[in-house]
């Protein structure tokens, strides 16, 4: 897509490399001799947790063994993100995606900021340090000195002394008089994921089934002191475990409202086993059933009758509100497409549609609260 669109890429990602490609290993090579001032960030391929990540440059190391089987992620490394108290963070954004065709994205507003646990330095000696570069909570954990956990649900997230925060780190910047930069951060961090999702758009949307979904983990570094987002990578399969309770509490969430969102409905196994073994049992006893009772038998009815005026309702403000197109001029699919967005407007929760301006990270404050 850079090579597409080399306007609208240039800036979403740092340069980086496959080195796995023969062509692209070489340009990397090509690029490492000829700035030997710039380091790289190599990341081996199918591993996790930071295992096995290298920090180089020409000026310091000779040139990394690279081959099809030995082969990395090269990239440019981020120089100058933005620090708080002097410390290196990423952020895990979380993004939904129930449809690839038409593309449909929800964006959820709450996540995690994961700390270095020693001050960032660009020295030498420091380029060695995993602690000061690499965020990964698996990493930044062993360093028994420095990791401060989050204990507490609610209060631990203002603690500026924990090595992960919640989204509530925007409210922090805000305080520190960073406003006006976090509303150019929002809409530059909505950009960068549609940007992404749209590169990868035509392969998945060959592959993908209308009943599946995807939840992805955004990694974004925040660059300079204008706070733009800079991606790092996507993770396909984001850790969904816990190691704090606020882990807990953000994750609880953002699974819970997800699987409202595609309309999985809630089920306890547990008492639904034990109502099919109770059927069982009184049916081999020849116990009947009860029947539903007038009240409940009333209850459904005006449920669905109330849902069925819901949908018209929405349809006819929707007929009303279309300037060039009216319903009659959908075709059935257009129809059953408008139908599957509504119902998700009313069951995404704490996930927000990208083409509803108005709904943005409930974290990240907006111009009006400045």
């Amino acid at each position: 897509m850079r090579k597409k669109n080399p306007n609208a890429y240039a800036d979403i990602i740092p340069e980086t490399y496959l080195t796995a490609n023969d062509y692209y290993r070489q340009q990397f090579l090509t690029r490492f001799h000829g700035e030997p001032n710039v380091v790289w960030i190599l990341k081996p391929l199918n591993l996790s947790c930071g295992r096995g990540i290298k920090l180089v440059s020409a000026c310091t190391h000779p040139a990394p063994k690279l081959s099809k089987k030995k082969a990395y992620v090269a990239q440019r490394y981020v120089a100058n993100p933005f620090l708080i108290n002097g410390l290196k963070f990423d952020l895990r954004v979380y993004v939904a995606v129930t449809s690839y065709d038409p593309l449909r994205i929800y964006l959820f507003n709450d996540g995690l900021v994961r700390f270095c646990t020693e001050k960032y330095s660009t020295s030498k000696s420091a380029l060695q340090n995993p602690f000061g570069h690499l965020t990964n909570y698996s990493i930044n954990k062993k360093n028994a000195a420095a990791f401060q956990k989050n204990q507490d649900t609610q209060h631990d997230s203002h603690a500026l002394s924990s090595s992960k925060w919640s989204l509530q780190m925007f409210k922090y910047l805000r305080d520190q008089g960073k406003a006006h930069e976090l509303e150019n951060f929002q809409q530059a961090l909505e950009d960068l994921i549609v940007k992404t999702l749209i590169a990868v758009e035509d392969k998945l949307a060959s592959t993908s089934s209308r009943n599946a979904f995807e939840l992805y983990g955004f990694d974004v570094l925040i660059e300079g002191e204008y706070l733009k987002p800079c991606l790092l990578e996507v993770n396909v399969f984001p850790s969904l475990s816990s190691s704090s309770p606020m882990d807990k509490r953000i994750k609880t969430v953002l699974v819970s409202d997800l699987f409202q969102l595609v309309g999985i409905p809630f089920v306890d196994a547990r008492r639904e086993a034990q109502q099919l073994d109770k059927a069982k049992q009184d049916r081999l006893h020849g116990i009947k059933q009860p029947r539903q009772s007038s009240a409940g038998v009333t209850k459904t009815i005006l449920r669905k009758e109330n849902e069925a005026q819901r949908r018209r309702r929405t349809l006819e403000e929707l007929q009303r509100s279309a300037s060039s197109v009216t319903m009659s001029q959908l075709s059935d699919e257009d129809l059953q497409l408008v139908k599957e967005m509504e119902q998700e407007l009313h069951r995404c929760g704490h996930l927000s549609a990208f083409f509803q301006q108005q709904k943005r990270l409930t974290n990240i404050p907006s111009s009006s609260t400045r």
